[in-house]
C-alpha cells in the first residue's frame, strides 16, 4: 500500500453522520479512535454534569484545546494549530458543498 493513498471515511458523531472526509489511509485508525472516544465521552459528560449537548460540546472542545495547549510550548504555535483546524473543517465542508 502506498503511504500517500487517500481514503474516504465516514464518521458518526452523536448520531450525526459527518460529511465524508478524505484522509491518508494511514490515519484511519486515529479517526476511528476519535469517533469512539467522542461517542463515549459526550453522553457520559452530559449525564455526569446534568448538562445539555451544547454545554457538553463546549466543554469537550475546551478540554481538547487545553490538552493541546499543555503540549505546546508557545502561544503562537497553539494559535497556528487552531487556525489549521478551522482550515481543515473548511476544506471538508467546501469539498462536500461543491
Amino acid at each position: 500500500m502506498n503511504n500517500d493513498e487517500k481514503f474516504n471515511i465516514h464518521v458518526t458523531l452523536n448520531g450525526w453522520r459527518a460529511p465524508t472526509m478524505t484522509i491518508p489511509r494511514t490515519e484511519e485508525e486515529l479517526y476511528r479512535i476519535a469517533e469512539r472516544c467522542f461517542n463515549t465521552e459526550l453522553p457520559q459528560m452530559m449525564q455526569k454534569y446534568d448538562i445539555q449537548i451544547n454545554e457538553a460540546l463546549i466543554l469537550l472542545a475546551y478540554n481538547a484545546i487545553l490538552h493541546f495547549a499543555k503540549a505546546t510550548d508557545k502561544y503562537e504555535k497553539l494559535v497556528e494549530k487552531l487556525q489549521s483546524w478551522g482550515n481543515d473543517v473548511d476544506e471538508i465542508l467546501n469539498k462536500n458543498n461543491n
